[in-house]
């Protein structure tokens, strides 16, 4: 009777799925547990269902707390390249003051310095040192060394 009812609507019970019980045994359906108990229909998340929930409760925690790492390791990378970046900076800026000195006692002139400063960018990258600067789009009274990208890789 319940397959004739199903077919004329296109449906078939699978043997594998399909059993029948008296509703006082209970039975799971759409994940969702159907009991009598003392005359009460009583209807809560099957087992299955309550364990695939902890299941991926307990994975996206995983997945939570693994991307949570993740981007902290990230930040303090990021972090260690800005302060190494940051050091090799510091350490140019010494290199050129000793190198401007040297080159002002030597000629008496302070110009000289970034003319050879600009002839060493034209030798590097084949621009002067202003056509790098546009290139980059370094602010005005900006070192040009402030706008590289060191790769430590």
């Amino acid at each position: 009777m319940v397959e004739a009812f199903l077919h004329e609507r296109g449906l078939q019970l699978s043997a594998e799925k399909s059993k029948i019980s008296h509703l006082n045994e209970g039975f799971d359906f759409l994940s969702q547990n159907f009991r009598k108990y003392k005359g009460k229909l009583i209807i809560r998340p099957s087992r299955d269902a309550v364990q695939s929930f902890k299941n991926k409760e307990q994975i996206a925690f995983a997945q939570n707390y693994f991307a949570i790492q993740t981007r902290k390791f990230e930040v303090i990378e990021k972090r260690i390249k800005d302060w190494e970046r940051l050091q090799a900076r510091q350490k140019l800026t010494l290199s050129e003051k000793e190198l401007s000195e040297l080159i002002y006692e030597q000629t008496g002139n302070d110009r000289n310095f970034g003319i050879i400063r600009s002839k060493g960018d034209q030798a590097l990258f084949g621009k002067s040192t202003q056509q790098m600067k546009n290139k980059l789009g370094v602010p005005k009274g900006r070192a040009l060394a402030d706008f590289f990208t060191y790769n430590y890789d």
